[in-house]
């Protein structure tokens, strides 16, 4: 088994959460009744918060340990300590 080793693993990792949480929450809110909401669309809130939590935990600088919770994309330089990011 491979583990997730560099900054592109863990943006991926954090990207299928990020989608499997909301599709979870599409499927039930499909199954779900007006004011009733179904138990799926909870697992999905839980996976689409735990991306961001993925996020937080991983996707940094590994030179400086700068936090990219605002970005879309991965820089090619850190905007803090101004390295190359592999």
């Amino acid at each position: 088994m491979k583990y997730p080793t560099s900054i592109h693993d863990h943006v991926r990792i954090h990207m299928i959460l990020f989608w499997l949480g909301v599709a979870i929450v599409v499927v039930g809110r499909i199954f779900s009744e007006p004011l009733h909401p179904h138990w799926l669309m909870w697992i999905g809130l839980a996976v689409f918060l735990s991306s961001f939590g993925y996020r937080l935990l991983f996707v940094h600088c590994p030179h400086c340990h700068d936090l990219w919770v605002g970005m879309a994309t991965l820089p090619e330089y850190c905007p803090k300590c101004g390295k190359k990011i592999q």
